[in-house]
């Protein structure tokens, strides 16, 4: 019997790092999770953690992912490549020598610059022209002061200055597994010069150049999904615990990975990320954002770009909810079946009891915070826990709905169903909610971590046991699971 390829594949996200031995059939043979729920937290509203913590997380969950293999007697040396899939948007400064000069600022942080770089004239003309029909000045300086390193430039000078090489997480990791500063041209969602359409770094005399504090020479060298960056260094296969060194390939951003995880490969598929926050992205070979002077994003795939609508909290909702209303909710874990969530549990007693939210609103512009829960209702009175529980479930119902909508007029292309994966397809509830309020068959993915298996597949690609994304994705996912309107 002809021996399958194992891939070695990690997913660095907000909450946890996860790791996974997946073969070329696209089963997971053993995996690890870790919880890094420990950011740092300078000043109220900011998120940080040191650099070196990152590799450290992954280091160590690697190194129990192995002790698990062995246990199993799985062939490690059967293993062909490594790929690592990051949370977006969250930079590292590094001096001359590659070491980090303060820690990593996360892509959840709130801090704004107040003092941005100034446009040279012939933008700012340019801009107030196009400003009379649409006011991209406005969001122009939005932009600008939500780029991290703007804020390193006016309040951190010192580092600022000393800066040599700005890496975003994924760069980060690629360096302190290869010793090369390469990232994945999929890789670059944030506040940086990125050519989002043409997968490069934008000319030093562009607009976005001139708008961020980067000097070119900081950027990593950029190459395109499914791309050799380099082998583990030793002193990586070290720190991991492997038999080996493994070819390090480059992957795309955690959303991207996702999409494809779940089997979405083709123009026009429409993808529902149900996390901590919500994501409605939509796959085209048209290069359009979701709106003025918004990008696309690059996918996994060559010529396929994301088109992407965020819900901020998400499902962030409902944890927080939960958690706020623990007491009331205690009953319900009395008799807790086995393997079933609190969440779970609450759609049952819901269901059962035909709880409606009897009037009773919540908008989810009217917070800022997660934590600052109560002042989305409106209507509050008497209402129980699971009225308001129900109140939740609608306004997230209603603003996937309204995403859904928005993408499908910006896109121009029709949507005959959308796949569905994350923490949240559990909720057959929302699942089913969301098939009733858009009249579009929901397609719940199969995958139980989507983001690994779309790190799996394009690795799998790259060694070249699949020709295609479409005959990976057919031998290595299993058929989603129909969920269609009930009217």
């Amino acid at each position: 019997m002809e021996q399958q390829s194992l891939f070695l594949c990690l997913d660095f996200g907000s909450q946890s790092v996860r790791t996974a031995i997946i073969n070329s059939a696209g089963t997971v043979i053993v995996a690890e999770q870790l919880l890094n729920s420990n950011y740092l937290e300078p000043e109220q509203g900011q998120v940080e953690q040191t650099p070196q913590w990152f590799y450290q997380q992954c280091a160590i969950c690697c190194q129990n992912l192995l002790e698990q293999a062995k246990i199993k007697e799985v062939d490690l040396t059967a293993l062909c490549g490594i790929g690592i899939t990051t949370m977006r948007n969250t930079i590292i400064n590094l001096n001359i020598d590659g070491v980090p000069l303060r820690n990593a600022i996360v892509w959840s942080d709130k801090r704004k610059a107040r003092i941005t770089p100034k446009l040279p004239w012939y933008w700012r003309f340019v801009f107030t022209l196009v400003s009379i029909i649409k006011p991209v000045n406005k969001t122009i300086k939005e932009l600008q002061q939500s780029a991290f390193i703007n804020y390193i430039a006016e309040y951190e000078p010192k580092v600022w200055q000393q800066t040599e090489h700005l890496l975003l997480l994924s760069g980060y990791l690629h360096f302190k597994f290869t010793n090369k500063l390469v990232d994945s041209s999929a890789n670059i969602i944030s506040h940086l010069p990125f050519d989002f359409k043409h997968g490069q770094w934008r000319k030093s005399n562009s607009w976005q150049f001139n708008a961020i504090a980067v000097k070119p020479n900081w950027l990593p060298k950029l190459v395109v999904p499914g791309t050799e960056i380099g082998q583990l260094s030793q002193a990586c296969q070290h720190d991991f615990k492997l038999p080996k060194t493994l070819p390090v390939i480059a992957m795309a951003a955690d959303k991207a990975c996702e999409i494809l995880g779940s089997g979405c490969y083709k123009s026009g598929q429409l993808h529902i990320s149900l996390g901590t926050a919500v994501s409605i992205t939509m796959l085209s070979r048209k290069f359009k954002g979701p709106k003025v002077l918004y990008p696309a994003y690059p996918s996994l795939i060559n010529g396929l770009y994301i088109t992407e609508v965020m819900l901020p909290f998400g499902l962030s909702l409902l944890t927080e909810f939960i958690n706020k209303n623990k007491a009331q909710l205690d009953f319900l874990s009395l008799n807790k079946v086995k393997h079933h969530c609190v969440e779970q549990l609450i759609e049952v007693y819901v269901e059962a009891n035909n709880i409606k939210s009897d009037g009773l609103v919540f908008d989810m512009e009217r917070i800022t915070d997660v934590k600052h829960l109560s002042l989305g209702f409106i209507g509050l009175g008497q209402h129980s826990v699971f009225q308001q529980y129900v109140a939740i479930m609608e306004a997230i119902t209603l603003g996937i709905n309204q995403s859904i909508s928005r993408l499908v007029k910006r896109m121009q292309q029709s949507v005959s169903s959308v796949v569905v994966s994350g923490g949240g397809a559990n909720s057959d509830r929302l699942l089913q909610a969301i098939a009733n309020k858009s009249k579009i068959t929901v397609l719940k993915s199969t995958a139980i971590e989507a983001g690994i298996l779309g790190v799996a597949i394009k690795l799998a690609l790259s060694q070249n046991v699949y020709g295609s994304h479409e005959q990976a994705i057919n031998a290595m996912l299993k058929p989603p699971i129909t969920i269609k309107p009930n009217n």
